[in-house]
């Protein structure tokens, strides 16, 4: 665009030139001065005039000859041309001047008047046509400049102070909007907060642009003030996937971190239980055979009763350890699920108390799944006195049990423990299934939530939750479901509280080894004990009459599957017990003896260990069998 015009003056004579200038001096242009026709040619390569003023005498190249260069050339063939000249004009100058291009004759002297008169009119047509070529480029620039942004993935749009002059379909499509629906609109209002005030390029990852449905988008922006006027150039892209996969990248980490702590703490579980349950097998069995013997002396047998209880209560405090870090033994069993959390309910309805409504609501189709129900029980008694102690004032606890069809489309047994409590704040939710984490100031371990999480996670299942302030809880739990057991035919001896015959008792401890021998004796058993592998193999080798063999897994020189193994070289059929304070160990070995094969979970009271004893010696005829 051009901001000033130009008059071109061509005269051979400096006092003749000095002589325009000073007529043309009250018009606002530039004059340039040529002395002759080359100087003429070269000035309109560097500017565009409105007009040009020759002599028609000069030496060289005359004023027919200048004209009829200028009018051959593309870029000053419109240019207005006036002939000045000093000789009287006849026809032929005047047709040659025409000819050559000419648009008009001054003679000299100039009169000024009809001089800047003519000049006005050139300068006028001149503006006019300058209005029109601007005109042209900038619907031509406009044009050009929609097809770019139409071909622009990011969305643009250009911001003036009168709102958004145009857009891309683009940032059209992201927004939410209509062709054109958006110009005039403020892009300041659509921000999440306004940009910097700057002269410069500013970028963003923190804002957010509001779409036309009023949800807030965040977005990558770059804002660029506009050069030729007033406003900015804003780009900018959508970042909810980026957001969204941050966040899931940031959750994975935390499970991950979360999958860790399990993982350090299992270890750490493990490491000590099976000393922990050493000594605690060791208070039981001390603790219960003390009281056979107290008979009715009430204050020794309320001591050994409360010594009894205490390590009971660390029993259970160390299996949650192991259940946390998913290192216990589980007993499944195919259980149909609705049947049990009937039965499971009715215990649990005189934990919650009169303030606490307990409703169910379960399929009445049978819902085979196999887990163990002893820990089903502990999972659902933890969430439902959990649902109790969010509902201070009362409320209702709901649980139902259902199938359900997971996004894979995989049929899915579910449970849903509800309630009508205060929720779980945001920052409480992201740790709850942490070990020893807890909001009860003073009560409890904090293991609760990390206990029920286990379970749930080592028996092949998922646990959810979803909560809302004031609004209550519902955890989730899906589990995968079994075909329906078949009915076995098994024939079992009772069990009964003695025995006979000889058991091989391989523990290393000799507390526990003590203790358990004297148990197994009360209750009919003869007893060889070993400490060792190489202690086993001596005494299996003088090849006595053994009922069973009763094995530790942790040993000194090899662990008890090893001893199983090496004692069933010598008696093939013989049935083994294995007891251990840290049952991962068992769980990480894939291959355990054949046959007749129980396990006890240390520590235990005499009673269940006779049992399970007398049990492992009893031979099972399963369906099938000759008998």
């Amino acid at each position: 665009m051009k901001s000033r015009q130009c008059i071109l003056l061509v005269d051979d004579q400096p006092a003749n030139l000095v002589a325009l200038k000073t007529a043309l001096q009250s018009l606002e242009v530039d004059l340039v001065e040529a002395t002759n026709g080359n100087d003429a040619l070269t000035a309109t390569l560097h500017n565009d005039f409105a007009a040009a003023i020759l002599d028609v005498q000069m030496p060289g190249m005359d004023g027919y000859e200048l004209a009829e260069i200028l009018r051959s050339e593309p870029r000053t063939q419109g240019l207005p041309i006036l002939f000045i000249t000093a000789v009287n004009r006849d026809e032929h100058q005047v047709f040659r001047g025409y000819q050559a291009g000419a648009v008009d004759f001054l003679p000299k002297p100039i009169q000024q008047e009809v001089l800047l008169n003519k000049l006005h009119f050139f300068l006028l047509l001149d503006s006019q046509r300058q209005a029109l070529l601007d005109k042209l480029e900038l619907q031509a620039s406009e044009s050009s400049l929609q097809s770019i942004l139409a071909s622009m993935n990011e969305s643009v749009l250009v911001s003036t102070p009168s709102g958004i002059a145009t857009l891309n379909p683009a940032a059209e499509e992201l927004l939410g909007y209509e062709p054109d629906e958006l110009l005039g609109s403020s892009l300041t209002k659509m921000l999440s907060r306004p940009p910097s005030e700057m002269s410069f390029t500013v970028e963003y990852d923190d804002l957010n642009i509001r779409h036309k449905s009023g949800r807030l988008i965040p977005i990558r922006a770059r804002l660029t003030a506009l050069k030729d006027r007033e406003g900015v150039l804003f780009m900018f892209s959508d970042l909810t996937e980026k957001k969204e996969s941050m966040k899931a990248q940031e959750e994975l980490k935390s499970q991950l971190l979360h999958s860790q702590r399990l993982e350090s703490l299992g270890r750490l579980a493990g490491g000590v239980a099976h000393d922990l349950n050493n000594l605690l097998t060791v208070i039981q069995t001390c603790c219960s055979l003390a009281l056979d013997e107290a008979g009715d002396a009430n204050i020794v047998r309320q001591e050994l009763s409360q010594g009894l209880a205490a390590s009971q209560k660390g029993e259970i405090l160390v299996r949650e350890l192991l259940a946390i870090g998913r290192k216990q033994v589980l007993q499944p069993e195919t259980i149909n699920l609705p049947a049990h959390l009937r039965e499971t309910c009715s215990l649990l309805n005189r934990l919650l108390g009169d303030r606490i409504e307990l409703t169910e609501n379960h399929s009445n189709e049978e819902i085979y799944t196999q887990v163990d129900p002893a820990q089903l029980n502990q999972v659902v008694m933890n969430l439902g006195v959990n649902a109790r102690d969010a509902m201070p004032n009362g409320g209702r606890l709901s649980i139902t049990s259902d199938l359900f069809l997971d996004y894979s489309g995989q049929k899915m047994a579910r449970i849903r423990v509800r309630d009508t409590g205060t929720g779980i704040p945001e920052k409480v939710k992201v740790k709850m299934f942490e070990p020893f984490f807890t909001t009860k100031a003073d009560q409890g371990t904090g293991l609760g939530l990390a206990v029920v999480h286990g379970i749930v996670s080592q028996s092949g299942g998922k646990i959810s939750v979803e909560t809302e302030k004031d609004k209550g809880t519902c955890f989730t739990i899906l589990l995968e479901i079994s075909e329906k057991p078949l009915e076995p035919i098994s024939l079992v001896q009772p069990k009964s509280a003695t025995g006979s015959g000889t058991i091989l008792l391989v523990e290393d401890d000799v507390i526990v080894q003590r203790g358990l021998k004297r148990v197994l004796q009360r209750s009919g058993f003869s007893v060889l004990t070993a400490g060792s592998l190489k202690e086993a193999l001596a005494i299996s080798e003088q090849r006595p009459q053994l009922k069973a063999l009763v094995t530790d897994i942790n040993l000194p020189d090899e662990d008890g599957v090893h001893v199983a193994f090496a004692v069933r070289e010598i008696f093939p059929e013989l049935p083994v017990l294995f007891m251990s304070g840290n049952p991962g160990e068992l769980l990480e070995r894939q291959v355990i003896p054949e046959g007749q094969v129980t396990f006890l979970q240390k520590p235990f009271v005499p009673q269940l260990f006779i049992e399970k004893v007398v049990e492992t010696c009893s031979p099972k005829i399963e369906a099938g069998s000759s008998h």
